[in-house]
Parts: C-alpha cells; sequence; structure tokens
C-alpha cells in the first residue's frame, strides 16, 4: 500500500430523511491507495473496537446498539467519497488496531467489495436516522437497553454516568 495522507481534516454533509443537511467533518489517521483501491484507516489504541456487523439490518432499530457499533468509520468513507467523488465505489475502511499483542486490522467490507455499496447506504441512512434523533428535542434520551454489557467499552460512559461499569 502507498500511504497518500495522514490525519487528513475533511469536510462534508449529510442529508437526512426530510431534506435537511447536517455538516460532518472528520479527521480520518491514513488514506492509503493499494492496486486503484483507497483504505482509509482509523487507529484504535485498543484491541476492542467494533465495526458493523453483517447482520446489520436497517429496519431493525431496537437493535443498532449491537449491530451498527458506530457510524464513525462509515461516515468518513462518505467524507472521503464527497471530497473525491471520481473514487466512489472503490474504498474501504479499517480498523488499525494497535492496542493488542499484534497489530490486527478488521475491514468495514474487506473482500465483500461488490456489496459495499450497499452496506455503506444502509449505514449512512443509519447514521441520518442517528442525526435526526440526536437533533430532535421532542424525543427523549433512552439509555442503553443492557448496561453491562454494553457501557463498559462505551467512550461516553462518563457523561452518562456510568463510568463504575
Amino acid at each position: 500500500p502507498r500511504i497518500r495522507f495522514n490525519e487528513r481534516k475533511l469536510e462534508g454533509e449529510l442529508k437526512l430523511a426530510d431534506g435537511r443537511r447536517v455538516a460532518v467533518k472528520g479527521k480520518i489517521d491514513r488514506i492509503e491507495e493499494c492496486g486503484g483501491r483507497w483504505n482509509i484507516l482509523d487507529y484504535k489504541i485498543g484491541s476492542t473496537a467494533r465495526l458493523p456487523q453483517k447482520s446489520f439490518d436497517l429496519k431493525e432499530r431496537q437493535r443498532w446498539h449491537c449491530s451498527l457499533a458506530s457510524v464513525q468509520l462509515p461516515l468518513y468513507l462518505h467524507l472521503f467519497e464527497e471530497n473525491f467523488p471520481h473514487l466512489r465505489g472503490c474504498v474501504d475502511g479499517g480498523l488499525y488496531l494497535l492496542g493488542g499483542r499484534a497489530i490486527e486490522i478488521k475491514w468495514l467490507f474487506g473482500e465483500m467489495m461488490d456489496a459495499a455499496m450497499e452496506r455503506q447506504s444502509d449505514y449512512l441512512r443509519a447514521a441520518a436516522v442517528l442525526a435526526a434523533e440526536i437533533l430532535d428535542p421532542a424525543l427523549p434520551f433512552d439509555p442503553a437497553p443492557d448496561p453491562q454489557t454494553s457501557c463498559p467499552r462505551c467512550e461516553f460512559k462518563v457523561m452518562c454516568g456510568r463510568q463504575w461499569m
């Protein structure tokens, strides 16, 4: 792989179902090119970072906390493709796990690049739903359905008062 960018800041928009647009920005740790494919890599110090599961189903909103895990990497891919539209469709993302016994990369799509566009579309629709929910003052905040399982690995547990988990 040929490293093209490190700590690249990108900005773009996420379109919500009602037509509103939300500004999105991020700093991508590493962008590399490998044989015509572009890889968006996010460094993680721990060894337990999670990607959306293959079983993620857009229709099962109540299970997103388990199956979606995080929209960070799909949003990074979206930002990259918005800023480099000529590279759309040949982009994968990965978590570069630095906290285990050996460095490991977990790929968002990997060998399933043929299904990448459909899955990425679902991830972005989920991100748009989440953004709309966050922006809706009438929607109450609901805690995690299973705090013993969900909260220990959440990086926001202090804000919710669950740092003891």
